[in-house]
């Protein structure tokens, strides 16, 4: 898979585990884990709609607060970077020079507009920290899509050693088209929990917007 479709594969999984997420506070324990911050790097394969590409991602994560995460193709080049809170998305293809940002609430995620911010945050939040699990694995399907989410069992580290999560969502530029399969396999490489003094993202006022 050529270091764009990537790029391309890697906003479309955030957008699709976005936008077919429907969380109530009830169902997830999101609290169940004693965490404050997390940093963590990741050896992740990606496979879009048969395309394949290996790479790796490092995440940066304030509970209930904000993500950051930076993505690099296996050569070593730093191909994309983003931040999430309650509010926005925001994501930076470093490759084509262009930026993708989203209100978090203006995203057509299933629940109550007043609550989508922090459950949407909890949620994917909720993916690395494996709270959103349930006997090693996590399944939901709406008619924005369907996910499933499995973790290895045989391990009860924090956070889960490894994990994938196969997607089948709706995305911009395959709205009416069908669906976009996506699987995205992750394996932890570190990982630390001390707290995090900067989560650094800009963007350049030469950056388009897409």
């Amino acid at each position: 898979m050529p270091i764009n479709k990537f790029k391309s594969a890697i906003l479309i999984f955030i957008i699709s585990i976005t936008t077919i997420t429907e969380i109530k506070a009830q169902e997830i324990n999101f609290n169940k884990d004693n965490w404050s911050h997390i940093t963590a790097s990741y050896l992740v394969d990606l496979n879009l709609d048969g395309n394949e590409m290996a790479g790796k991602m490092s995440i940066r994560m304030r509970k209930d607060s904000i993500i950051w995460f930076s993505i690099s193709a296996s050569i070593g080049i730093q191909i994309a970077k983003g931040i999430i809170n309650k509010d926005s998305l925001f994501f930076l293809d470093l490759y084509n020079r262009h930026y993708y940002a989203q209100g978090i609430k203006d995203i057509p995620i299933a629940i109550p507009q007043a609550d989508s911010g922090i459950y949407a945050l909890r949620f994917i939040q909720g993916i690395f920290t494996g709270s959103i699990a349930n006997g090693g694995q996590f399944n939901y399907e709406n008619s924005f899509g369907k996910a499933n989410i499995t973790y290895d069992s045989a391990s009860n580290s924090f956070p889960p050693p490894n994990f994938y999560v196969k997607v089948e969502g709706k995305s911009p530029e395959k709205a009416q088209n069908g669906l976009n399969n996506i699987r995205l396999d992750a394996q932890l490489k570190t990982v630390r929990f001390d707290a995090i003094p900067s989560y650094p993202f800009s963007v350049s006022a030469d950056y388009e917007r897409k």
